[in-house]
């Protein structure tokens, strides 16, 4: 099976999302604490940390509009999250499209 760094590849653009879930939307309440879901992302994103560094691949992490995901909806919370991984191979990446959503609040 060939790797990422074997095909030229240096980054993965991921969202934070499981359980999609939207609280602009009904039935308007996310299915756990806000805290938890920034301390599973947070883990998660740790266990990716060792493979990011080891490979040399970035993960880059793309906050999704408010009417996507619940989790990441700002450049701004997802570099909080990055913050707390402590990991330079974990980035964040900005998409015009969602952050034109947010930028109308």
């Amino acid at each position: 099976m060939m790797s990422c760094p074997d095909l030229g590849i240096t980054g993965l653009i991921a969202p934070a999302a499981f359980g999609m879930h939207s609280n602009a939307l009904p039935p308007f309440s996310a299915p756990q604490s806000q805290e938890e879901d920034q301390r599973v992302l947070v883990e998660g994103l740790k266990r990716i940390r060792e493979t990011a560094e080891k490979t040399r691949v970035f993960l880059l992490l793309e906050p999704l509009n408010r009417y996507e995901d619940h989790m990441l909806n700002t450049v701004e919370q997802a570099v909080t999250i990055i913050e707390n991984v402590e990991s330079p191979f974990i980035k964040v990446m900005g998409d015009i499209f969602h952050m034109s959503i947010e930028v109308s609040l």
